[in-house]
């Protein structure tokens, strides 16, 4: 009988815990994502959600021209938790670069880069992005395929 009672204090003491840590959580942390969907200047869909006045995942399409006779038909990446986000007030940027697909000999590296800035009101958000892609093959690099600057806009549905 007495175990009874201990181990129901305990889980009345914790279930008291849980609770008033909750209700003390910050309310940023409850707060609703806000999806803004657009395009880009490509004509290739993107979207952003924020929270807070913060952009905090996106997701991007982009296609390069390549010098020579290389192709790269187009290129996705969602920025997500994993991505740091560097703001300054309404100002974002965020980008990264990883190794691509190789191809016999030929190796290729893959960057992209994203800036923009958020609405006052959080309902829109507006920038460039800027994509390149090296194909390199022994060490030099042979061909470079580049988007240039691309602007991209996003809104909340109306």
């Amino acid at each position: 009988m007495l175990v009874r009672f201990a181990v129901l204090g305990t889980a009345l003491i914790a279930a008291t815990g849980a609770w008033l840590l909750h209700a003390h959580a910050p309310r940023e942390s409850q707060r609703a994502y806000t999806q803004l969907n657009g395009s880009t200047d490509q004509r290739f869909p993107i979207w952003a959600l924020q929270r807070a006045g913060a952009v905090r995942r996106m997701f991007v399409m982009w296609h390069p021209e390549c010098t020579g006779a290389a192709i790269w038909r187009w290129s996705a990446r969602e920025f997500n938790g994993r991505y740091r986000f560097r703001r300054r007030g309404r100002e974002f940027s965020v980008g990264e670069a990883h190794d691509g697909p190789r191809d016999g000999d030929w190796s290729s590296r893959v960057s992209l880069s994203v800036n923009g800035a958020l609405s006052a009101n959080g309902l829109s958000a507006s920038g460039t992005l800027h994509g390149h892609v090296k194909w390199s093959q022994a060490g030099r690099t042979e061909v470079t395929c580049d988007t240039g600057p691309v602007g991209w806009h996003v809104a909340a549905p109306q």
